[in-house]
């Protein structure tokens, strides 16, 4: 009874399918897909599409399974089971049908935990089975041992859930003796008392019975480093959890768009963004991406804090200590820091790291003389000289900009600012295929999807919003984008299920969708506008310019002509090309009836709109 992904994969029958190869072992390769839940800055636990929740990837897994008066449901295998955001915010409500209703299990975190309860909506009791499995989204693990003792279950010696009473029954199995499930379906759980195992091959399980009341929900906890409460469990349930997600998207940029599915997914993902863990941020270029999407939508606080992360690995001779796997040389680093001092300049974090800047160059510049470095690499060493040398120039520190603006003859040039996601893969547009995302070797490439669509907005090419409207589909009904995206299947190729680089892109994109900066000091709103926001207003507030000034505007439409109201904390040149080509200020506040945008339509000359 293996989990979603790699159950689907195995079945002759099904879409997903491809043989394994002789001598291969468990891995996933056509259904990578998951959520990750968790507090505001990490760690993050992944929830499959059927509720499975892995704390770590690489480590085990809870499942969940309902047994009703007819039959055992296991969710991974079940047709009838439907996922989905609670609010756009990281509390993932999986629902299974059973007889006369549902069960609906919920997943979220909070400080020091990640929360499951599962509710029973339908009018008879059920028995639930939670189960400790030796398998992650990916393919299998290790569990050498679980230990039930009362209301606590160890994994390999170390608490891995808290449950709220004590179980009903327990059903144990080890690799000899073939999956739990096997046990659970056949009624050969233990009654009562406390139980273990051990399997020499590592691959230990368990299944925690305990009977689910109708109407009434039952819940436990997995810690993630915090010390427990007073009983065991904490306190938040999921609509609290919901209540605080809600009140960190009014910080920083606030937008309202006419199409409620783009607002659900650039909600879900800024909500993402937080979910990056502070210490331990993982690869550089997903960090940089995420610090510019955190940066230029308001979240300075969350930006600076992973920025000194990042910094926080700098050796002694200027390079960094990367995660296995990394290997772009000290640019993300350089960028990092540039993207977030350019729209907030901070002398109190550029001091400090004023020489940390130049030894980092300096390594960089050693670096590429050494060895070749990548197309993607020498961008992103680039873009981080320019980014970092601009911002150490805007803050004063004129020895840390004159070291790392020399010598930049002859590098290849980046993208511009708004189309930063381009640096973490390089775009190129689809060669024939049917579709607007990127494709690349593993699959659809999401973040170079996004990058290509932000490009496009750049360039007023309407392309962008056909490119859009993809990502809205690949992003499944939780918005968790894989870094590539299957051709068949729909759910990950490659990578992570639920990329944070792919999140920070598509945040890029959107933002650039509302506000671009062509070049400093100028702002473009509204580059490209959608058939379906024609006489729907638009409102965007907040938004993070170079040079620390914030930009507010607002749409409202007069019959076919749209007014413009804006108001800006510093100068900027502002234009509007979708709602008004002609139209231009340098006013810092003001309103303005344009003469109205021209139709959007597609290379095909088809009308684009979004839905």
């Amino acid at each position: 009874m293996l989990p979603w992904g790699l159950s689907r994969q195995g079945d002759p029958a099904n879409v997903a399918f491809v043989p394994r190869l002789a001598g291969e072992g468990l891995v996933n390769r056509t259904g990578r897909r998951w959520t990750l839940v968790g507090a505001v800055g990490g760690p993050a636990a992944a929830v499959d599409p059927a509720g499975l929740v892995t704390p770590r990837l690489g480590g085990w897994s809870l499942d969940w399974w309902v047994g009703a008066d007819d039959r055992w449901r296991l969710p991974s295998r079940e047709a009838a089971v439907r996922q989905s955001l609670l609010e756009s915010t990281p509390v993932v409500e999986t629902v299974l049908r059973v007889p006369g209703g549902d069960a609906v299990h919920r997943c979220f975190g909070v400080p020091g935990f990640v929360v499951i309860e599962v509710e029973n909506r339908s009018p008879a009791p059920f028995a639930l089975a939670l189960a400790i499995r030796p398998y992650d989204p990916l393919g299998a693990t290790t569990v050498r041992s679980v230990t039930v003792d009362g209301r606590e279950v160890q994994v390999d010696g170390a608490v891995a859930l808290v449950l709220a009473g004590r179980p009903g029954r327990v059903a144990t199995s080890t690799a000899a003796a073939g999956d739990v499930a096997g046990v659970v379906l056949r009624g050969h759980a233990g009654a009562t008392g406390d139980a273990g195992v051990a399997c020499p091959e590592a691959l230990a399980s368990a299944a925690i019975l305990v009977p689910v009341a109708h109407r009434t929900t039952f819940r436990a906890a997995v810690p993630t480093g915090h010390p427990a409460t007073a009983d065991g469990l904490p306190a938040t349930g999921a609509a609290a959890a919901v209540r605080g997600w809600r009140a960190q998207g009014r910080t920083g940029l606030r937008a309202t768009v006419p199409d409620p599915l783009l607002q659900r997914a650039l909600d879900a993902a800024r909500c993402d963004l937080l979910l990056v863990e502070r210490e331990r941020p993982g690869g550089a270029e997903t960090a940089a991406l995420v610090v510019a999407a955190l940066a230029r939508t308001g979240r300075s606080a969350e930006a600076d804090d992973l920025v000194r992360a990042l910094w926080a690995r700098q050796r002694t001779d200027g390079s960094f200590d990367e995660p296995a796997g990394g290997g772009t040389p000290g640019g993300p680093h350089l960028w990092a820091l540039g993207e977030h001092l350019r729209l907030r300049p901070d002398r109190g974090l550029l001091g400090p790291l004023g020489p940390s800047l130049v030894a980092a160059e300096g390594w960089l510049r050693e670096s590429e003389g050494r060895r070749a470095l990548t197309p993607v690499s020498r961008r992103w060493a680039a873009a981080g000289r320019r980014a970092a040398g601009h911002a150490a120039s805007e803050a004063g520190a004129a020895t840390a900009a004159a070291a790392l603006s020399a010598g930049l003859q002859g590098d290849e040039a980046p993208p511009p600012t708004s189309t930063a996601a381009g640096l973490l893969s390089l775009a190129r547009p689809p060669s024939g295929a049917e579709r607007p995302a990127v494709a690349g070797p593993a699959g659809f490439d999401v973040a170079a999807t996004a990058a290509a669509a932000a490009a496009d907005v750049e360039a007023g090419e309407p392309v962008a919003l056909e490119r859009l409207t993809w990502l809205l589909d690949a992003g499944g009904p939780t918005w968790a984008w894989p870094d590539h995206v299957h051709p068949r299947t729909g759910a990950g190729s490659d990578g992570d299920g639920h990329s944070l680089a792919a999140s920070a892109a598509f945040v890029l994109l959107v933002r650039d969708l509302l506000v671009s900066e062509p070049t400093a000091g100028h702002a473009a709103v509204l580059p490209l506008v959608p058939e379906g926001w024609r006489g729907q207003p638009v409102e965007v507030d907040d938004v993070p310019l170079s040079g620390g000034v914030r930009l507010s505007y607002a749409v409202r439409w007069h019959g076919p002509r749209p007014a413009l109201l804006w108001e800006a904390t510093g100068p900027l040149r502002l234009t509007a090309p979708g709602l008004d080509p002609r139209f231009g200020t340098t006013e810092a506040r003001g309103e303005a009836l344009l003469s109205g945008p021209a139709s959007t339509t597609a290379p095909g000359g088809g009308t684009v709109e979004l839905s």
